[in-house]
């Protein structure tokens, strides 16, 4: 707890926000500890690992990422439209078709996708039975939501054909985010899930 507060005293002068969120992070295994004792937190250690995805990630570092992920989507557009029929060019981050000219931004590019397939990834790994499953689902995560989102774009590229470019002015570009969502999420959990409940771990007597 000592340390939390040396860190949120440090960020009151540094204005990062980053650090003001470690300090949180730290500050709930302190206060755990003081009032719950040692055995109670480790029984909730997971609980408070977890509260590292309220972190925010620094811009630099999501930066790096979203071009990774935007050259990922931008190879399996041209592996995937092509085999419908499609003429397809890409160059960098842009998508060329006949009937328009398309840009793959950070916001196709998956991100939020891959960092919530992580997230349920760990919570179903935590409840699964078996090693090998928890290594299934934490390692098929991040290619399920790759793979979702690739073809989420695909299907935008090839509407943006047959209906012309103004198909991305209509809901169905947003709407069509939920799609990787839609299609990653459930993977997850059917990775995770073998028709045993887990059992649930309980604290020790008072």
């Amino acid at each position: 707890m000592a340390v939390a507060l040396v860190v949120q005293m440090l960020d009151a002068g540094m204005h990062t926000e980053l650090l003001a969120a470690c300090s949180l992070l730290l500050l709930l295994p302190g206060l755990s500890l003081l009032l719950l004792g040692v055995e109670r937190t480790r029984v909730i250690a997971f609980p408070l690992a977890f509260t590292v995805f309220a972190l925010p990630i620094p811009l630099s570092f999501t930066e790096a990422i979203h071009w990774q992920l935007r050259l990922i989507v931008v190879k399996g557009i041209d592996i995937i439209v092509p085999m419908l029929g499609v003429p397809v060019f890409t160059q960098g981050t842009e998508v060329h078709v006949p009937r328009g000219v398309l840009l793959v931004a950070d916001a196709c590019s998956g991100f939020s996708t891959l960092y919530a397939a992580m997230a349920v990834a760990c919570l179903v790994a935590y409840s699964a039975n078996g090693r090998v499953r928890q290594l299934v689902v934490l390692v098929a995560a991040a290619p399920i939501a790759i793979a979702s989102n690739v073809l989420r774009v695909s299907i935008l590229v090839l509407l943006t054909q047959w209906r012309g470019p103004g198909i991305l002015e209509t809901p169905i570009h947003p709407i069509s985010g939920l799609l990787t969502f839609a299609l990653s999420l459930p993977i997850i959990l059917w990775l995770g899930g073998d028709g045993r409940a887990p059992q649930p771990k309980t604290a020790p007597a008072v």
